[in-house]
């Protein structure tokens, strides 16, 4: 199971990203203006969730890296998910239109 810190921190990212996979947006840097802006307030006392992320992730660097990967595309869509180590979300995103099959 686990840590709850950790539980709250993917579900509010899940819930971002879920909340862009329903709006259609007109651009890619649109869709980028949205989502990193939310993202981007994961630390800020005023968040509710900033107190499981300082938890979760002791230092900025380990999320930055979301909002840096977020700015490559367009709405995004979760394509996995799971824990590794018990602790570390395997939540993965792809950014953009899916490719073709």
């Amino acid at each position: 199971q686990p840590p709850p810190a950790a539980v709250v921190v993917d579900k509010w990212v899940k819930d971002v990203m879920t909340y862009e996979e329903k709006k259609k947006w007109p651009t890619a840097d649109a869709a980028w203006d949205a989502r990193s802006q939310k993202l981007a307030q994961v630390f800020n006392p005023s968040a509710d969730v900033s107190h499981a992320a300082l938890l979760s992730h002791p230092v900025p660097d380990a999320f930055l890296p979301l909002i840096v990967a977020s700015a490559t595309g367009g709405a995004s869509t979760r394509v996995h998910e799971g824990w590794a180590y018990c602790a570390l979300s395997m939540a993965s995103y792809l950014f953009g239109d899916l490719p073709p099959q």
